[in-house]
C-alpha cells in the first residue's frame, strides 16, 4: 500500500476509536488483561509442549540406545556360550580349561553371575568362578522357571532364555540354557546367569542416569529387580520397549526426571500474572488519560509507524496482493532482497510472475480469499535473473475499502531443504558403517560354527570378530556422543590416530 492508502485507513478508524466508551470504562482494561493472560498463558504451554515434545524425542533415541547396547551385549555372550559349547564336544578337551575361559569370561562380564555346566540329566556339574552357586553343585535343575527354558532349549536345539525369576540365593535373574549336542546325542546345558541389576546398570552411562530412570519390569510393569533412581520421575516421559526378542516379559523402561527449572515456568506464569493484572490497572488509567484529553489521533500515528517498521524490518519478504487483480500493491525489503526486482518493478508484477506454475495461481488465490489456504508448505518462486527457489509460504486476508487484499510471507528455504538432505545421506552412511561390520562378525561366526578349525585359524577368526564387534561399538559410541553434542550434553574432542594401523585394518577387511 502506499502512504496515502495507509493514511486513508488510519481516518477511517478514527472515529470508531474516538467515540467508543469500551476502552474508557474499567470494563476495557479488565477484558485487555483477562486477554493478556490468555494470550500468556497460551505462549507459556507452546513452549512447555514443545519443550516436552524435544524431551520425548530424546528419551526414544536413549531407550533405542540403550535396547541395543544390552541386546548386543545379550547376543555376545550367547554366541560365547556356544562356542564354549562347540568345543566341549571336541575329543580330548581339557574341561579344565574350558572352566577356566567360562570363569575369566564372567570376570570381564560384570552382568553374568556365573556359568554352569549341567549334564543330560540336568544335575550341575560345575561352576565358573567355582566359589558362585557351590551349594548347587550335583543338584538338579527344579525350579519352574529353569526347567522350562532347559526343556525348550533341548527341544528346539537352541539356546532359550528363563523368564525373570528369583534363585535361592535371592535376587532376580535371568538365565539363558545353551543345549549341548554331539551329533544327535544330547549332552548337557552350558547355563548363563544374568543380575538383572547389572545388567540395567551395564545398559546405562553415567549421564543417562543423571537424566533418566532405568528400569526392567514385566508385562504388568511390575518391577524386575532393583529400579536405579535418583530423583523424582517425570511420568509423562516415560517409555517402555522389550528388553529382548528373545526374552519373554521383561522390558526396559526409562523415565526421565523431573527438570528443575520447570519451577522456572511456574514462576515466570506466576509473575507474568502480576505484571498482567498491573497492565489492565495501568491500561484503566492510561485510557481514562486518553479520554479526557482526547490523543487518539497521536495515538494512531505512532501505531502506523511501529506498523510500518514492523513491515520494513521484516526478514522473510511481505507481499500485499490486490484480491481481483492478483497485482502487487505492496512490498518490503526483504521481498526486494529475496527476488531481486526493484519496489516499483514488483509493484507491476502479479503473483502469476512470482510463481512457476501459474496455473494453479488462481485457484490458490481463490481458496486464500475464502481462508481455506492458510500455508502453501512448497512453491517455486521466479528471481529477476531468473532463477528459482523453493518458498514457504504463509498468507492471510484483509479488507480494505470494501475491496479483498491478501498478504505472502515468502520464506526461502533453500538451506532448510539442503539440510533434510544432508541428514538422509547421513542416515544412509550410518546404515552402510553398521552394516558392514555386522557382515563380517556374522560371516566368521557361522564358519566358525560350520566348520572344524583349528587353534590357530580359529584364533584368527576370533580376533576378527572382536575387532569387528569393538567397531560397531565405536561406531555406536560415536553415534551416542553425536546425540549428545546435538542435545547440547556432549562436549567434542580430537584424537590422534595411528595411520598405518588404520590402512592394514581397511586391507584385511
Amino acid at each position: 500500500m502506499t502512504d496515502k492508502e495507509t493514511r486513508s485507513i488510519r481516518n477511517d478508524r478514527k472515529p470508531a476509536v474516538e467515540g467508543s466508551g469500551f476502552l474508557c470504562s474499567w470494563v476495557g482494561p479488565v477484558f485487555l488483561t483477562v486477554a493478556f493472560i490468555a494470550i500468556l498463558g497460551s505462549l507459556l504451554y507452546l513452549v512447555g509442549s514443545r519443550q516436552l515434545e524435544e524431551k520425548r524425542e530424546d528419551l526414544s533415541v536413549t531407550l533405542t540406545n540403550i535396547q541395543l547396547k544390552l541386546q548386543n551385549r545379550l547376543n555376545a555372550n550367547r554366541e560365547f556360550l556356544k562356542l564354549l559349547g562347540a568345543q566341549m564336544v571336541k575329543e580330548g578337551v581339557d574341561m579344565k580349561e574350558v572352566r577356566s575361559r567360562a570363569g575369566s569370561f564372567v570376570l570381564r562380564h560384570d552382568e553374568l553371575v556365573a556359568i554352569r555346566w549341567a549334564d543330560a540329566d540336568l544335575i550341575i556339574r560345575w561352576s565358573a568362578p567355582p566359589i558362585v552357586y557351590r551349594g548347587l553343585l550335583d543338584l538338579q535343575v527344579r525350579l519352574p522357571a529353569p526347567q522350562r527354558a532347559a526343556r525348550l532349549a533341548r527341544e528346539l536345539k537352541q539356546p532359550y532364555y528363563t523368564r525373570h525369576f528369583v534363585p535361592l540365593q535371592g535376587e532376580s535373574a535371568l538365565e539363558i540354557y545353551v543345549p549341548i549336542f554331539d551329533g544327535e546325542r544330547f549332552r548337557g546345558m552350558l547355563i548363563g546367569t544374568y543380575s538383572t541389576d547389572e545388567l540395567l546398570l551395564y545398559g546405562g552411562t553415567a549421564e543417562v542416569f543423571e537424566h533418566y530412570q532405568l528400569c526392567l519390569v514385566d508385562g504388568e510393569e511390575r518391577l524386575v529387580g532393583q529400579c536405579i533412581a535418583w530423583d523424582q520421575i517425570d511420568r509423562r516421559l516415560r517409555r517402555v520397549s522389550l528388553l529382548h526378542p528373545e526374552i519373554e516379559d521383561v522390558f526396559l523402561r526409562v523415565t526421565r526426571y523431573k527438570s528443575e527449572w520447570g519451577w522456572g515456568l511456574k514462576f515466570l506464569a506466576s509473575l507474568s500474572i502480576i505484571l498482567a493484572i498491573g497492565m489492565g490497572w495501568g491500561l484503566w488509567g492510561l485510557n481514562r488519560v486518553i479520554a479526557r484529553r482526547r490523543k487518539v489521533e497521536e495515538e494512531l500515528r505512532d501505531s502506523e509507524e511501529k506498523y510500518r517498521l514492523l513491515f520494513t524490518a521484516e526478514s522473510d519478504a511481505i507481499l500485499v496482493f490486490d484480491g481481483e487483480t492478483s497485482a502487487v500493491v505492496e512490498a518490503n525489503d526483504a521481498a526486494v532482497a529475496l527476488y531481486g526486482w526493484s519496489r516499483e518493478e514488483l509493484l507491476n508484477l502479479t503473483a502469476r510472475d512470482l510463481t512457476t506454475r501459474p496455473h494453479l495461481a488462481e485457484k490458490r488465490i481463490s481458496e486464500v480469499l475464502e481462508g481455506g489456504l492458510k500455508r502453501i508448505p512448497l512453491d517455486f518462486q521466479n528471481r529477476k535473473d531468473g532463477s528459482v527457489f523453493p518458498a514457504e509460504i504463509s498468507t492471510g486476508t484483509f479488507n480494505w475499502n470494501g475491496r479483498a487484499m491478501f498478504v505472502g510471507l515468502v520464506r526461502d528455504i533453500t538451506e532448510r531443504r539442503r539440510g533434510e538432505q544432508l541428514k538422509e545421506e547421513m542416515l544412509s552412511a550410518v546404515s552402510h558403517e553398521m552394516r558392514t561390520p555386522l557382515t563380517a562378525i556374522l560371516g566368521f561366526s557361522e564358519y566358525l560354527l560350520g566348520n572344524d578349525v583349528d587353534e590357530k585359524q580359529g584364533r584368527e577368526y576370533l580376533e576378527v570378530i572382536h575387532r569387528e564387534s569393538a567397531r560397531l561399538e565405536s561406531l555406536i559410541n560415536n553415534l551416542l556422543n553425536l546425540q549428545r553434542l546435538r542435545s547440547g550434553y556432549g562436549i567434542g574432542e580430537f584424537v590422534e590416530v595411528d595411520l598405518p594401523q588404520m590402512y592394514e585394518e581397511l586391507i584385511q577387511l
